[in-house]
């Protein structure tokens, strides 16, 4: 991967006390990419979003964002990232405008740029009625828009996002998920979501975090599209012994008298099934694979049915 492409982290660890939160985590998102980044709670997310936008320092480890070191050069690499955590940074005394004035000036942005970046944002994120308001008298869909808002009037080139559609109605989300898909098309998107269905719909990859370790790394579509196991049945059930001796299969579970669950690795070929099949007279009546989806990825993993390591 380019260093200078987006979001790199290597090694990454940090303590509370004796209690190690985050161990050893390598994390890299590239221009055009948008990654998921999931885990239950206490998995060490936060901490890991926290370094990652420079809020706390690793222990050990590194991070880089466009090719800048985020210790040696800790200005220009936030320069260059936006963040919206998932309690947005407001100052509730602040009209929505001047705060977006504010948080575009402390970012360096220009002063012939100011007004026109606050006002692509006001667009964007259907700001523009309540621009006069205090934050204060805000909903809590429009400050949750008004952080996304603010971790992107700078333009920058690497964008994290902490539960980014958290308090939105779903019209609000549907268009929520629009601007992250245009985000995703130039820059490094990091979302971090318990919303499956929301990281499925938006992301090209995954990667699950679990006692604080990554546990599982994958593009999202190549893996949630290999089957690992295949539905069969047979007029006359053969002995589950008889089953796993096929290559490939890694275990077979008897689900009625008929049918059978056998375990695989991805690209699992049935031909040897279908020979077996026809000289032991089994009579084969279904052959039905089994793709799991990103919630099922996401039990499997996080319960200790399966690993994955990045």
């Amino acid at each position: 991967m380019n260093m200078d492409a987006g979001l790199v982290a290597q090694g990454i660890s940090y303590r509370y006390g004796d209690k190690l939160a985050v161990d050893e985590v390598d994390i890299a998102v590239k221009a055009g990419d948008i990654l998921g980044f999931l885990g239950p709670n206490g998995a060490g997310k936060t901490t890991t979003l926290n370094m990652l936008s420079g809020c706390l320092l690793p222990v050990t480890g590194s991070i880089r964002v466009c090719g800048l070191d985020m210790q040696r050069a800790a200005g220009k690499a936030r320069a260059r990232l936006g963040y919206a955590p998932e309690v947005p940074p407001l100052y509730h005394d602040m009209q929505v405008r001047e705060y977006l004035r504010f948080a575009a000036r402390i970012r360096h942005v220009s002063a012939d740029r100011l007004t026109a970046m606050v006002q692509r944002v006001l667009s964007d994120y259907e700001l523009e009625s309540a621009a006069s308001k205090r934050i204060a008298t805000l909903s809590k869909g429009y400050r949750q828009r008004l952080g996304l808002a603010q971790a992107v009037v700078h333009d920058p080139e690497v964008v994290i996002l902490d539960e980014p559609t958290d308090g939105l109605d779903p019209g609000q989300i549907r268009r929520t998920r629009e601007l992250i898909r245009e985000m995703g098309q130039q820059r490094a998107v990091l979302i971090s979501s318990h919303n499956l269905t929301e990281v499925e719909a938006i992301c090209s990859h995954v990667q699950i975090l679990h006692n604080g370790r990554c546990v599982y790394s994958a593009s999202l579509d190549a893996e949630t599209a290999a089957p690992e196991s295949t539905l069969v049945a047979f007029l006359q059930a053969p002995e589950l012994n008889e089953l796993s001796t096929l290559p490939g299969v890694s275990g077979c579970e008897a689900l009625d008298k008929r049918r059978v669950r056998l375990r695989h690795q991805p690209g699992f070929n049935t031909e040897h099934l279908l020979r077996l099949s026809s000289q032991r007279q089994w009579g084969l009546i279904l052959l039905q694979p089994e793709s799991r989806g990103l919630e099922q990825i996401f039990i499997d993993i996080t319960t200790g049915r399966s690993e994955r390591v990045a």
